[in-house]
């Protein structure tokens, strides 16, 4: 069924880009891979850091400059202790230290599922909601 001109259902999608492969992912050049394999290590890697050594004390996690110079908690105070929480599995604690951390967890693991398989198969979910969903 056509609508004012469109078809139904869209053409195929044609690969015209040289530089990308056609192997397992067509739609994705060799150093879009690269740098979703390199970004994915970099993330395991400062989530294993966070996991494995206790934020208080330790020289390299980061101090909040807005905490030393005027003693106010910035929205992000306490996410790194909370995101620690989290991957020791105590969610109670992790609430209690940043519940703005907590809350964003979901979200950011959604945005970066969707990232990965809009690079890797050339097929992006829609970035606004569908007009069914607003009425």
């Amino acid at each position: 069924m056509e609508f004012a001109g469109v078809p139904a259902t869209p053409p195929p999608f044609q690969n015209s880009n040289p530089s990308h492969g056609s192997g397992r992912f067509p739609n994705c050049s060799p150093s879009d891979l690269w740098l979703l394999v390199v970004g994915a290590m970099v993330v395991a890697l400062g989530l294993a850091v966070v996991g494995w050594f206790e934020p208080r004390g330790q020289i390299f996690f980061p101090r909040c400059w807005l905490h030393e110079h005027t003693g106010l908690l910035c929205p992000g105070c306490g996410s790194t202790r909370a995101l620690h929480a989290l991957l020791h599995g105590d969610v109670a604690s992790a609430w209690k230290l940043n519940p703005l951390a907590v809350l964003s967890v979901p979200g950011v693991a959604w945005l970066a599922i969707r990232h990965v398989r809009g690079v890797l198969t050339g097929r992006w979910w829609p970035k606004r909601w569908p007009a069914r969903l607003i009425r």
